[in-house]
């Protein structure tokens, strides 16, 4: 009988974990010195440079400026004692759990993160073509 090995399909490459890694800096360290809206602009930079999959570099974008997003505000929150995430959570959701804000921020911060890869893509294609 022979042995048939079934591997995974390869989804991610080098290439795709370090443009996570630079995104995930790169838009970490802009939101601590620039306004919320400037996570956008790593995104769109990483997008026009190192992405060329647009289904790919939406995950990436995503995950790395959530990453980013929600590990400064669970820092923010921890230092605070949850002060402001549990007020917040409780005008915005009716609930006092600041956990629910803070996943709130990080898939808005995704989706902003998202679509400025997404944008940064099609970006290059519109000026390669």
């Amino acid at each position: 009988m022979s042995d048939i090995v079934l591997l995974p399909p390869r989804i991610f490459s080098m290439r795709l974990f370090k443009s996570f890694l630079y995104l995930l800096g790169l838009s970490w360290f802009t939101t601590l010195f620039l306004p919320w809206w400037s996570l956008v602009l790593p995104a769109l930079f990483i997008g026009a440079w190192k992405m060329d999959n647009p289904w790919k570099g939406v995950g990436i974008g995503f995950l790395a400026t959530a990453s980013a997003w929600w590990a400064q505000a669970w820092i923010t929150s921890f230092q605070n004692e949850d002060l402001l995430s549990s007020r917040l959570s409780l005008l915005l959701f009716g609930v006092e759990v600041p956990g629910l804000f803070i996943l709130a921020t990080g898939l808005v911060s995704g989706g902003i993160g998202a679509l400025g890869v997404l944008t940064g893509i099609h970006f290059r294609k519109l000026l390669s073509s």
